[in-house]
C-alpha cells in the first residue's frame, strides 16, 4: 500500500500530470532521492513475493539500507538539509514524534497551573461566583484548546488536567469540600 503511494507522489512531481507539463518549475523531489524511492519500492514487492527465506531478509537488508538514505536525505526547497525533530507544534499543539500529545497536555497543565496561581494571586475573594467566573474566563479555555484533537484518552494525562481544577475548586469557599 505505502509503495503504491509512493510511486503515485514520484509521479505527480515528475511532471507527468498536465499541469505540470505547462510550468517549467523543477520537481522538489532531487533525482537521487526518486531513484532511491522507486528502488525501495521495487525491493518490497519483493519481499512480498520471495519464498526462500534467506532471500527475503537480503532483500529486507537493502530495504533497510535504502530507507536510512531516504530518512537523511530530507531536504527543504532551498535545498537545506532539514533536520529530525522529536516534537513539532502548529497552532499551538505540540505532538511528538510518535503522534502522542503528552508533552502538550503537561504543557497545557503547567500553563494552567501558573494561572491559577496568579488568580489566587491577584484576586483575594473567594467567593463561589467571581472564582467560578475566573476559572470560565482564564484557566478552562487553557484546559479546552484543541482538547478534541489530543482526546486524552490515557487515564495518566485525564487525572492530569482535572487535578488543576481540583485544585482550584478546593481554593472556593462553599464548594471545597465537594469531590469538585
Amino acid at each position: 500500500m505505502l509503495h503504491i503511494l509512493l510511486i503515485t507522489i514520484l509521479r505527480a512531481c515528475e511532471g507527468n500530470t498536465p499541469a505540470r507539463r505547462k510550468t517549467s518549475r523543477k520537481s522538489i523531489i532531487p533525482r537521487e532521492r526518486k531513484t532511491l524511492m522507486k528502488r525501495w519500492a521495487t525491493l518490497n514487492q519483493r519481499i512480498h513475493k520471495a519464498t526462500n527465506v534467506r532471500q527475503r531478509s537480503l532483500i529486507q537488508a537493502k530495504v533497510c539500507d535504502i530507507e536510512k538514505k531516504i530518512k537523511d536525505s530530507y531536504k527543504d526547497t532551498g535545498h537545506q538539509q532539514i533536520t529530525p525533530s522529536h516534537a513539532v507544534k502548529c497552532l499551538g499543539v505540540k505532538t511528538s514524534d510518535d503522534a502522542t500529545f503528552q508533552h502538550h497536555i503537561s504543557e497545557t497543565v503547567n500553563k494552567a497551573k501558573r494561572m491559577v496561581g496568579w488568580v489566587l494571586h491577584t484576586f483575594k475573594s473567594r467567593e463561589k461566583d467571581v472564582m467560578l467566573g475566573l476559572w470560565k474566563a482564564l484557566i478552562q479555555p487553557m484546559l479546552d484548546y484543541c482538547s478534541q484533537l489530543c482526546s486524552p484518552h490515557i487515564k495518566g494525562d485525564i487525572q492530569k488536567l482535572e487535578s488543576v481544577q481540583r485544585a482550584y475548586t478546593r481554593k472556593i469557599r462553599g464548594i471545597n469540600e465537594l469531590n469538585y
